[in-house]
């Protein structure tokens, strides 16, 4: 899609206003002459007019290269006075970009540039003419400049204001009409990269990715007559100084080195100069007049432009129509732009109205909002391909925008349908699977699919950003791996059908690879239109199977003609035969070969053969290959070879014919070559056999050769193999058959299953078969009365005789008389001594199994052993076992005696009690006992101490009830503290026990013990203290004291039995202390002389409770005194006192 073109005049002719030719007179202003003329192209054109010359060729006079330097897009600098390195550097690289024929350029650390071109000439640029200096936002020119809206008191619309005056008929039309007919004017913006001369560059010569206008100037559409004049048009301050300046006459074209500064002299054909910015508004004035400021924005452009391009013309012109076009980089993209193109008609042409002006005023440049970015993932360049890229077969992109932004992707202009792409908090953006593949869009020549242009826009709160061009080229081509490969990652050597995957764009494709040669193969696979075919181009190293168009990817499959081999293939893809590959280079994949493996298919790694028999060796080892089993390989597929016989390589057979035993060693070989590592198999040729009968192996329960039984046991299902081998190694028919060797009946027609009597079955043997070879007999006795099974260990029952027969491959047979002869009972005759004889004997289950004897740990205990409780035979059932007996002569169970049944419920049918026996019943009814006594023990632990968990305080004396705590089910007895009975219980299941006493509560300590059923006893419980809280009744002191004072005689007090009764003085001193008896009498002899005056008693129970002292008793003295002495002298003393 081409950018759209951005015109000048895009509104309606207005209304026209009358008006008069301006009043400044083109006569009236002179232009000097440069200092050196060139004669224009359009000069040589008149020439050939005028002249009338048959040259072919027209001449132009020889300039300099120098004269015609282009000035570049200003440099943004820090300092325009001190340039830094890497300041010039960018310098240098935007005066080469406009200047492709310079080969020096030299800047200086000032700005000032000296080019030098491939003539020798020089040109010598000002500063002003190379670098600016940047803004305060903006550091280097390296950097991106950030653009601010305008603002908002400044109302300018993006689209800005058109600039219209037609002068006509005398008459000005002002803000309309049409002046492009005499002077138009109109820009693009290009792409980030274009196409030239077949590489895709950058359109920003400078490389920095700024915006780069087109311009288009075309002056005297409508092509009148005698265009004398001055035709000019602006250069905005916001953009660069113009290049690529190519100017149209009539389709004779020049470029722009014949333009130069400062006016010139016309010549017949007309002169092209440029004038500074301020000479622009004298050219207007000499257009418009006096309307001047009555057109709408014509005065704002003039502090807009810094450069106008004029063009003079003679009214002798041959000239009709004439075209500029030329580029300029955006330096300042933030600013809006304003350009005008005009026409000043010479003074002698006012009939010719040539007056007029158009343009466009204060237009936003570039959308305010940036661009976004797109990761490439192709990142290395070529000469077609000289930037990095998104590969042709990227299903998804991927960049860098405005968090938030919504992503457009827009191919040849048409909007794709990406669904809601947005830009993540990161700034990062992908969309999902793309709705369609992009085709490559760089190089030149032809492709498979049409280049496009591939673009992508962000938009940001509703305003949609310019859009960033993609570059596409053709993607990746790949090698797909064999699924064979060890990690699904290679391709296999000599794999049969390769797949390659091909980008949708590509006209052909390559797979290099190395053969078993030693060669490197290239072949080639290319279609010559979208509708074609993809066609092998070596097809006698491979050919196209098949191919399939997927969206991003066609996938081709080969059929390899040729071995790939060496370590690695690889693919690239190109656009078109002939055309540019894919950047991404050749893909390799690495090329795997697993080795073979070998294996033994002989038991022990030996084999042994008869003397003169055939051998084939191979057949004595397996050989395999991963990749050759799954056919996936050309050659001869895996195969084993003999390396060596007894270490002799040169040996590669084993002669049967000779006695011996041969060591031979093996390797596999693939397909490809691969080598296995080596085994060995040992050969052993024997003497030739004798054909010799087949022998049989019968398992007997008894095989003396007068029993020669097979036991079978009644409810089970009987299991029992009979075993045949030959010296040959095969048999071809074995059976069991009755006396007489005839044979037994077929069941439903089967010939290999046979009857074998009383509900039994046996197999047979009717083709040839490898030995050992086995028939087996099963089933389940019926159809015999129950009164005839055996139930005891001794019961026995007949079933049947047979004799078991084979023949061997060679005709060799087990012969067999097959009678059974008795006398008195005892077998007699050939039966003893026919190989394959056999009885049937039908057992009692009970003589197959046993109870087993419990271990200790097994054992229940129980209270009483000789009366065993139901609750304990539940315990004592849940632990009998049964075991294999010890006393059962089959010799087919001997390995198996005394060993516990791992199921016993498929044997036993019920366990019970018989008086004081275990009865196990079996299956078929027979049964097994045992005494109780054998899976009981005694209970011999007493139980724990109990304990009492009433208080008894102040139970003393009642007969209130005490709990105890005890082991359930024990009885409970308590003791007063004299070890009393007092009263008795028995712990319910919670172990509890409530006793009520059957005599008062003593005073004092008492104590519970528990007694188990089995009589076990436990310690006595901790003691519970029972005390009386009721004080003894007062004493009565019975012994009448009269006369006992002074005397240590004894004193009956009568108390409460058993309290402790104590004497007091009339002080409260104790006199003696006594207990009283049971009929409450205590006699107490005082420790000192009973003190004349009151005595009483008191009494003080168990509990220490003490009462009122009893009335008082009083002791007297009945002994007169001694008479007295006067000791004192009274002689003398009479009278006085």
């Amino acid at each position: 899609m081409t950018t759209p073109i951005v015109k000048a005049d895009t509104a309606e002719a207005g209304s026209t206003t009358e008006g008069t030719k301006p009043d400044v007179s083109e006569e009236n202003v002179t232009y000097a002459a440069p200092a050196v003329e060139a004669t224009t192209a359009t000069a040589v054109a008149k020439e050939q007019v005028e002249k009338d010359k048959e040259e072919s060729e027209t001449t132009t006079e020889k300039t300099k290269e120098a004269e015609g330097v282009q000035f570049p897009s200003l440099t943004v600098v820090a300092d325009s006075s001190a340039l830094t390195d890497e300041e010039k550097a960018n310098v240098v690289e935007a005066v080469k970009g406009v200047n492709p024929t310079a080969t020096d350029v030299q800047v200086h650390e000032d700005g000032t540039v000296v080019v030098t071109f491939v003539d020798g000439s020089t040109a010598s640029l000002t500063a002003e003419q190379t670098v600016k200096g940047a803004p305060k936002e903006e550091v280097s020119a390296t950097e991106p400049k950030t653009r601010s809206r305008r603002a908002a008191g400044q109302e300018r619309s993006m689209e800005g204001k058109d600039i219209k005056y037609v002068y006509k008929n005398r008459q000005a039309t002002l803000n309309g009409g049409n002046p492009t007919e005499r002077a138009n004017i109109e820009y693009r913006q290009l792409d980030d990269y274009e196409v030239v001369n077949g590489k895709t560059v950058a359109t920003d010569p400078s490389g920095q990715g700024r915006p780069v206008l087109e311009w288009t100037v075309t002056f005297n559409e409508a092509q009148y007559d005698k265009p004398g004049g001055y035709w000019y048009f602006t250069i905005p301050k916001n953009v660069s100084n113009p290049y690529n300046v190519v100017t149209d006459y009539n389709g004779i074209y020049m470029n722009r080195y014949t333009w130069n500064n400062g006016d010139g002299a016309p010549g017949a054909e007309g002169k092209q100069f440029i004038d500074d910015g301020n000479k622009l508004e004298m050219r207007v004035k000499n257009t418009v007049g006096s309307d001047y400021n009555k057109v709408d924005g014509l005065s704002g452009v003039m502090g807009d432009s810094k450069q106008v391009y004029v063009l003079q013309t003679s009214i002798y012109s041959q000239i009709r129509k004439f075209t500029i076009r030329y580029r300029t980089v955006v330096e300042d993209p933030s600013q809006t732009i304003s350009y005008l193109a005009g026409v000043q008609s010479s003074g002698n042409l006012p009939r010719f109205n040539w007056f007029a002006v158009s343009g466009k005023y204060d237009k936003e440049l570039v959308s305010q909002v940036a661009t976004p970015n797109v990761t490439p993932n192709l990142t290395n360049t070529s000469v077609n391909v000289p930037v990095q890229t998104v590969a042709s077969t990227s299903s998804t992109l991927s960049g860098t925008g405005t968090p938030g932004a919504k992503i457009k992707l827009y191919i040849d202009g048409q909007e794709q349908n990406i669904g809601n792409v947005t830009v993540d908090n990161n700034g990062n953006w992908t969309t999902g699977e793309l709705p369609t593949a992009l085709n490559n869009n760089q190089g030149d020549g032809t492709t498979i699919k049409p280049r496009q242009l591939v673009q992508v826009s962000q938009t940001v709160n509703g305003t949609e950003s310019s859009r960033r061009t993609v570059p596409v080229s053709v993607g990746v081509t790949t090698v797909e791996p064999s699924s064979l490969s060890t990690n699904q990652d290679a391709v296999i050597a000599g794999q049969k059908e390769v797949t390659l995957k091909v980008p949708h764009d590509a006209g052909i494709a390559y797979l290099r690879y190395t053969n078993t040669a030693g060669q490197t193969v290239e072949i080639p696979v290319k279609r010559d239109n979208l509708s074609a075919a993809w066609v092998s181009q070596k097809s006698d190293k491979a050919t196209v199977k098949s191919y399939e168009h997927g969206k991003f990817e066609d996938t081709i499959v080969f059929t390899m003609a040729d071995k790939i081999a060496g370590t690695e293939v690889s693919s690239i893809s190109n656009v078109v035969e002939g055309g540019f590959s894919s950047v991404a280079g050749w893909q390799p994949r690495g090329v795997e070969n697993q080795a073979p493996t070998i294996a033994s298919a002989v038991e022990g790694n030996k084999k042994t053969v008869q003397q003169g028999d055939q051998l084939d060796l191979a057949s004595l080892v397996t050989v395999a290959d991963k990749e050759d089993d799954a056919q996936a390989t050309l050659g001869d597929k895996v195969h084993a070879e003999v390396v060596s016989v007894n270490g002799n390589a040169a040996t590669k057979t084993v002669d049967t014919n000779t006695l011996g035993i041969y060591t031979v060693k093996y390797k596999a070989v693939d397909s490809q070559g691969k080598e296995s590592g080596e085994i060995e198999v040992t050969v052993v040729v024997n003497p030739a056999r004798q054909n010799e009968a087949p022998t049989v192996e019968i398992p007997y329960s008894d095989p003396a050769p007068n029993k020669k039984e097979v036991y079978l046991y009644t409810g089970e299902e009987a299991d029992v193999d009979i075993t045949f081998n030959d010296d040959s190694g095969k048999i071809k028919s074995a059976s069991l058959r009755k006396g007489g060797n005839i044979a037994l009946n077929n069941i439903d027609g089967n010939p290999d299953k046979q009857d074998n009597e009383w509900g039994y079955t046996v197999t047979a043997i009717n083709s040839e078969t490898n030995t050992p070879a086995k028939i087996k007999v099963t089933g389940q006795v019926s159809g015999i009365a129950e009164n005839r099974l055996p139930k005891t260990e001794s019961d026995s029952l007949d079933l049947v005789t047979r004799f078991a027969t084979a023949t061997d491959t060679d005709g060799a047979e087990i012969s067999n008389n097959a009678t059974k002869t008795k006398n008195n009972g005892e077998i007699v005759g050939t039966y003893l001594t026919d190989p394959g004889a056999v009885t049937f004997v039908l057992k009692a289950q009970t003589k197959k199994y046993d109870i087993k004897t419990p271990s200790e740990a097994d054992k229940v205990i129980v209270s009483n052993a000789n009366n065993v409780t139901d609750k304990e035979f539940e315990k004592i059932k849940e632990k009998v076992k049964v075991e294999y007996s010890q006393n059962n002569p089959d010799a087919r169970l001997a390995d198996k005696k005394g060993q516990e049944v791992e199921d016993a419920s498929k044997v036993v049918d019920k366990v019970e009690k018989d008086g004081n026996n275990l009865v196990v019943t079996y299956k078929d009814g027979s049964t097994d006992k045992k005494p109780l006594s054998e899976f009981v023990t005694k209970d011999t632990t007493a139980p724990a101490k109990p304990v009492v968990d009433t208080d008894l305080t102040g139970k003393a004396g009642t007969k209130d009830p005490v709990e105890v705590s005890a082991e359930p089910g024990s009885t409970v007895a308590l003791y007063d503290k004299d070890g009393n009975k007092i009263g008795e219980g028995t712990a319910d299941t919670n172990g509890k026990a409530t006793i009520t006493p059957t005599v008062d509560i003593p005073v004092g300590n008492v104590t519970a013990k528990a007694t188990d059923a089995s009589g076990n006893t436990s310690d006595a419980s901790d003691p519970a203290k029972a005390t009386d809280t009721t004080a003894p009744a007062k004493p009565v002191v019975d012994t009448d004291l009269t006369g006992k004072a002074g005397t240590k005689d004894p004193v009956e007090v009568s108390a409460e039995p058993g309290s402790t009764v104590a004497l007091y003085d009339k002080d409260g001193n104790k006199i003696g202390e006594g207990t009283a008896d049971t009929n409450g009498k205590a006699t107490i002899t005082p420790t000192v002389d009973i003190p004349v005056g009151n005595v009483t008693a008191k009494a003080t129970d168990a509990s220490g409770n003490t009462s009122d002292a009893s009335d008082p008793a009083k002791a007297t003295d009945t002994t007169a005194p001694a008479k007295p002495v006067v000791d004192t002298d009274l002689t003398g003393k009479a009278g006085t006192k």
